[in-house]
């Protein structure tokens, strides 16, 4: 089982001493203004640092905010007008509009998630809790431990991963039909789920032996699994197009030292949804300058997430020098190559969850 922390310090085979990344900055105006919901942002912070980022994939404008402390996960509610963020010893929430910073929890660190519709609230932290947002009374509550954790679509079950025998397994709660329960094991680890719109798919990230991983579809009804892919380095993130069309992974690796059996493609790969098939597979290059020169390398993608609107897709270089990317959904290509700084280690990529 690997638990994802976004607050992994990593260190990537590229970052090598003497070359300097060409990177042209971001826009760091203060004090933040209102960002209008009509054009999704983006968040996300630098693990080594106190600052933490909002960008607009639709007009390429990125904004910079820092907080009094390092950040150890970032949630944003649904409408992403607020942040959920998780330090060592709490959880705070920032409002994006005012600036404005408070304690939501000071018992420990805790992981939020939010469903679509604007009204219900999961923490998880040793337990789960499900909450009633405009009023935080009680839905539901469970000892398990739950993390990893999406809403369906519709808003009425919340899926998450529960760790069995050192690897992690889907757990489903119902939430409108007696908050029934479904554990189900699968080969392997899975790391991440994705249930489809009308959750008769789940889409599975899955961790197999040291080197192998897999991308799975499940079957609910039928309960099989219907779509395979082993690869190899894994390490990835997935991400659903609204319109359940597409779904997007990655495979960076670990990013640390070493030497592995694995090919290292540098690709987001594009899962057709309705026809069960892999689309195609994006390469993602980049550069940067040493001794006068410009060279070419293939940028390793880690976490991505899809706007609500389902026109772009931004994904996170995961070896920690400030790159990232704005992929077009509507043509499959990438838009903007993006940067906010040198060996910056970007992470906690999150927003809004509703259009």
């Amino acid at each position: 089982m690997r638990v994802r922390v976004c607050a992994i310090v990593a260190v990537c085979g590229l970052a090598i001493v003497g070359v300097w990344l060409y990177l042209s900055g971001c826009d760091d105006d203060d004090p933040i203004g209102p960002v209008p919901a009509e054009s999704y942002p983006v968040y996300f912070t630098d693990i080594n640092d106190t600052t933490s980022f909002i960008y607009t994939p639709a007009t390429g404008k990125i904004d910079s905010f820092h907080l009094p402390f390092a950040v150890r996960g970032m949630q944003s509610t649904a409408n992403g007008r607020q942040l959920y963020i998780t330090t060592l010893d709490s959880t705070m929430v920032f409002d994006i509009a005012t600036g404005e910073l408070s304690t939501y929890l000071s018992d420990g660190p805790r992981a939020t998630y939010f469903s679509p519709d604007g009204k219900l609230m999961a923490v998880s932290g040793g337990d789960l809790t499900i909450l009633r947002i405009a009023d935080q009374s009680l839905v539901y509550f469970d000892t398990s431990t739950v993390y990893g954790g999406i809403f369906s679509a519709d808003s009425k079950s919340f899926y998450g991963l529960t760790p069995v025998g050192g690897d992690g397994i889907v757990y489903r709660v119902s939430l409108d039909s007696g908050f029934a329960v479904t554990r189900k094991a699968f080969i392997g680890s899975v790391e991440e789920i994705i249930p489809s719109a009308d959750e008769s798919k789940w889409f599975l990230y899955k961790w197999v032996t040291a080197y192998h991983w897999q991308f799975e579809v499940y079957d609910v009804l039928a309960d099989s699994i219907i779509f395979t892919k082993t690869f190899c380095p894994g390490y990835g993130w997935m991400a659903l197009t609204p319109d359940n069309k597409y779904l997007f992974y990655t495979q960076p690796g670990p990013q640390f030292g070493g030497v592995d059996p694995c090919e290292r493609p540098r690709t987001i790969t594009v899962f057709d949804v309705n026809n069960n098939v892999i689309h195609s597979e994006i390469k993602v290059s980049s550069f940067y300058f040493f001794e006068g020169d410009s060279i070419p390398f293939d940028l390793p993608i880690g976490e991505v997430y899809v706007t609500p609107d389902g026109d772009w897709l931004v994904g996170l270089s995961c070896c920690g020098i400030g790159l990232f990317i704005a992929l077009d959904i509507n043509h499959l290509e990438i838009a903007r190559h993006e940067n906010v700084g040198t060996f910056r280690h970007m992470s906690c990529l999150t927003g809004p969850v509703a259009r």
